[in-house]
């Protein structure tokens, strides 16, 4: 860009950690600018319709279910059926 700097300050502080005693506390601060600027961003769970945790994709690029994926989508199987029950039930 025209001569755009990003400030990026990083700091450490003691604390504690299993082998002296201390911690390193880590902190990152970007100091605000005029140029400053904000963006929408699309979750990845919208655009691909789940979490990508959820899925990888094949040789094809087919989306394949992983087994976290699969498991997913057995508990909102289940969620949707309990729901359904409960909608049928009579008042």
């Amino acid at each position: 860009g025209r001569g755009r700097r990003r400030s990026l300050s990083l700091s450490s502080s003691p604390g504690k950690d299993s082998t002296n005693g201390q911690a390193m506390r880590r902190r990152v601060c970007f100091c605000p600018t005029p140029l400053n600027s904000q963006h929408a961003v699309t979750p990845y769970a919208h655009k691909y319709g789940m979490h990508p945790r959820f899925f990888d994709y094949d040789r094809q690029g087919e989306k394949q279910l992983t087994n976290a994926g699969i498991v997913e989508e057995m508990r909102q199987n289940e969620r949707q059926k309990l729901m359904d029950a409960i909608e049928d039930m009579p008042d």
